[in-house]
């Protein structure tokens, strides 16, 4: 079950990538146990409950009956049938396990670090707050709860990427091999790179946002550009790289953000209107299509294969970590 689990995360990643291998260091979900913090289940301390509906314990943690039942109902359509409640409680167990390890490692996740990315992960999905929001709630869960679920995933993800795929080597030979037989995944339609500034502000109209951004729009230049990234900027994920994102036509930004980005010549300076905000985009440079060198994507197949090695390590790894573990299983399967 676990090695389905982690091929799953794989498969999911290549299909949202299309022709391009496109793994992200920060977003390799490369835990075989997220399944149960995917689809949103809170694993809490419990200590008041009664004996009958205690699942498991972890290292003196609970899990309840209830907190099983209710994940179990959540689980996706495409699991039913094919997961039964022992899977699933053995997959939170081991999810407890590794983030039980990763508190002690001082691995957390801030909350800092974890809206950055969630911003990240909003604007390049392409999807309207709304759109999002609903999502949310046919789920039945809000945003804070999504964001304390996020925070378990990515922790999990930090202390695999540290302990585990970080200790895998591959090689040239590996390498090599992997760009040759997979070339189809190396071509690339029509890229834009571009820098922008976010005026998002909360507190502000959109008729704010948009005259403050006009306003900008008259001073900024390209030499100046990153200083007013770092000053006004709300969205702090690209904040670090100058508001920087390169994209094809076919990536799943906001709309309107790629219709300007590719409008503009490059050198060009302009600003539109999204459901975050007003955006100051800065066209950098068109990049015409083209078949992607092993230089520009080796990194990317590094992580790929580290992560196809992890799927195989996994099992050891995690009998390794969980050996000093104390795990007591209640619930009988019935």
């Amino acid at each position: 079950m676990e090695n389905e689990n982690i091929e799953k995360k794989v498969e999911s990643s290549e299909s949202n990538n299309s022709k391009e291998i496109k793994v992200s260091k920060r977003l390799v979900l490369s835990v075989v146990v997220v399944l149960a913090v995917v689809v949103g289940i809170v694993i809490i301390l419990n200590q008041n409950s009664n004996q009958e509906d205690v699942a498991a314990i972890v290292n003196g943690e609970v899990i309840t009956i209830t907190e099983l039942n209710e994940a179990f109902d959540s689980l996706p359509s495409e699991y039913a049938g094919r997961i039964s409640k022992t899977d699933l409680l053995n997959q939170i167990v081991q999810t407890k396990v590794i983030y039980q390890k990763a508190e002690k490692q001082g691995l957390v996740m801030s909350e800092e670090e974890v809206r950055q990315q969630f911003q990240f992960a909003k604007i390049s999905s392409g999807l309207t707050d709304e759109q999002f929001l609903a999502g949310l709630e046919a789920q039945g869960v809000t945003e804070e709860e999504f964001i304390a679920d996020y925070t378990k995933q990515l922790t999990l993800q930090k202390f695999i990427d540290e302990n585990l795929l970080s200790k895998i080597k591959v090689s040239d030979e590996e390498i090599n091999e992997y760009y040759t037989t997979n070339s189809e995944q190396f071509k690339t339609g029509e890229q834009v790179r571009v820098k922008h500034i976010l005026i998002g502000n909360s507190d502000m109209t959109e008729k704010e946002q948009n005259e403050k951004a006009k306003k900008l729009l008259n001073i900024v230049n390209k030499n100046n550009f990153c200083e007013y990234v770092e000053e006004h900027s709300t969205d702090t994920a690209s904040v670090p790289t100058c508001g920087e994102y390169t994209f094809t036509r076919d990536d799943s930004f906001v709309e309107e953000f790629k219709k300007l980005s590719f409008e503009q010549k490059a050198g060009d300076i302009g600003t539109v209107q999204t459901q975050f905000g007003t955006h100051i985009i800065w066209t950098v440079e068109r990049i015409p299509a083209k078949a992607l060198a092993l230089g520009e994507v080796k990194d990317n197949i590094i992580d790929y294969l580290k992560i196809q090695k992890g799927q195989e390590q996994y099992e050891d790894f995690y009998e390794d970590i969980s050996k000093d573990s104390k795990i007591e299983i209640k619930f009988s399967g019935l």
